[in-house]
């Protein structure tokens, strides 16, 4: 196992093992079935909000779900605490989210359904972002 920038892997493995690691580590129960036959994933990961952009390897994401209307984010530091901006899409277009763990308490979605939520991640940090 090597760990570089608070990210690991198996150096000696293939992406494809790598990748199976993670899934099996970080997946939900016959997720790997569900999406090679049965068509994927749920609507609302589909539709939802989404985290379209972090500064990677600043920022680590430990996890992003969305149910279709909220989106859930826990986030840790790469190589220390740093203040950052996150990247969300797939929000409605002029739409006010609320946001809880961010520097501020709304977003406005800009016309392409996007907005920027800046957050200062010194540790674990839960970001929630939802329609208000």
């Amino acid at each position: 196992m090597e760990e570089r920038d608070g990210a690991r892997r198996y150096a000696d493995a293939s992406p494809m093992v790598n990748f199976c690691a993670v899934l099996g580590r970080f997946g939900r129960r016959h997720a790997l079935r569900d999406l090679l036959g049965h068509g994927g994933v749920p609507q609302g990961w589909r539709t939802g909000p989404r985290l379209a952009d972090v500064a990677y390897p600043d920022v680590l994401v430990a996890r992003a779900v969305t149910d279709g209307r909220a989106l859930d984010l826990v986030l840790r530091p790469g190589a220390g605490p740093v203040r950052t901006v996150l990247a969300v899409d797939r929000l409605v277009p002029g739409a006010v989210h609320r946001v809880t763990g961010a520097r501020t308490d709304e977003v406005v979605a800009d016309g392409d359904g996007r907005a920027l939520v800046e957050v200062d991640l010194g540790d674990r940090l839960e970001v929630r972002l939802y329609p208000a």
